[in-house]
């Protein structure tokens, strides 16, 4: 028998969506209101419902009817005129929530044939549309949108050789952004531990400068600072000067993005734990599928990039120098 409390929870679902529903189209009726056709009547007017349509919800499934409208309009009125509603699209038939739920239970070693086991469970006896044929379609769907990708201008990450090495294959002309954080641990390592809390804030002086001038000079010093007697601490800075001062020919508002990998893996933290638990489960092509719906979904929760204006100039190629658009700071120095 099914759960009475969820019965509840259905039926109230049912009536605030046919609510929402409602209030959409009289909204929309009112927005056009002073609209007539050739016989000088309402142009816009209600015609009934479409078929009633199941939709499958973390509750469970809802039946929904969703409103007609009819145009009395002609075509030299300008064509007719539609309603689309924002809450219940056309031909959705479940919620988000259950589209993010099966790359997580894929990965979670679910195979497609145990779906509607696993989801009966979930969402109750009644789930449609979820058979392992329409799993496979949704797959083979996530595996094409995983393939728009744009050619990144800078990639930021550790040491790594496999990364770097991938990298130049894929994108020969992306550049490299090394990892502050993950270098400043590697050069302390190398120095006394009586030296380390000084040392930090010396590299700190090089990452946080305020233009590349000034971090070149900072580093210098550093290198002058600790260069006689560990030799081995600045060879191991030095060697990735320019990687680690590429950020610097990128928008300011997102140098502190970019300069340290720590936002990526926090990212990735779950999205690794959940592959590594089904480790030569999944072919390659599929678990790059799986990963990257998890990661869309999970980007509903990032931080907004600082400055994302400045996001077109990059990928339009245009240049900067500190922090700021050439073009303009050759403006502003002329002025």
């Amino acid at each position: 028998m099914d759960d009475p409390l969820l019965a509840v929870l259905r039926e109230g679902a049912r009536r605030m969506l046919t609510q929402a529903i409602e209030a959409e189209v009289e909204a929309f009726l009112a927005t056009h209101a002073g609209l007539v056709d050739q016989q000088g009547r309402r142009r816009l007017v209600r015609n009934g419902h479409a078929p009633e349509r199941r939709l499958q919800t973390g509750i469970g499934p809802l039946e929904v009817r969703r409103p007609k409208l009819r145009d009395r309009g002609s075509v030299a009125d300008g064509g007719p005129i539609r309603f689309t509603s924002a809450v219940l699209p056309a031909y959705l038939r479940r919620t988000k929530n259950i589209e993010e739920l099966l790359p997580w239970l894929y990965l979670k070693g679910v195979s497609t044939g145990q779906f509607a086991e696993a989801l009966t469970v979930l969402l109750g006896t009644e789930a449609p549309g979820l058979s392992p044929a329409t799993v496979r379609r949704l797959t083979e769907g996530w595996r094409d949108e995983n393939g728009l990708v744009l050619d990144p201008e800078l990639a930021t990450g550790d040491g790594a050789l496999g990364f770097w090495q991938a990298l130049h294959e894929v994108w020969p002309k992306t550049r490299q952004q090394r990892c502050w954080v993950h270098k400043t641990a590697n050069v302390l390592n190398k120095l006394p531990a009586s030296l380390q809390g000084k040392a930090k804030q010396d590299l700190h002086a090089i990452y946080e400068a305020a233009n590349r001038k000034e971090a070149e000079h900072a580093l210098d010093r550093f290198v002058a600072k600790y260069g006689a007697k560990y030799d081995k601490a600045v060879a191991c800075l030095s060697k990735d000067r320019e990687s680690l001062l590429a950020f610097y020919d990128f928008p300011a508002e997102h140098w502190k993005h970019v300069r340290t990998s720590n936002p990526i893996e926090s990212t990735f933290a779950t999205v690794r734990l959940r592959t590594e638990r089904t480790k030569g489960c999944l072919s390659r092509q599929t678990a790059l599928a799986m990963v990257f719906k998890l990661a869309k979904s999970a980007e509903r929760h990032w931080r907004r990039l600082d400055g994302s204006e400045r996001l077109a100039q990059v990928i339009e190629g245009v240049h900067f120098r500190d922090g700021e658009p050439v073009q303009e700071a050759e403006d502003q120095a002329a002025a």
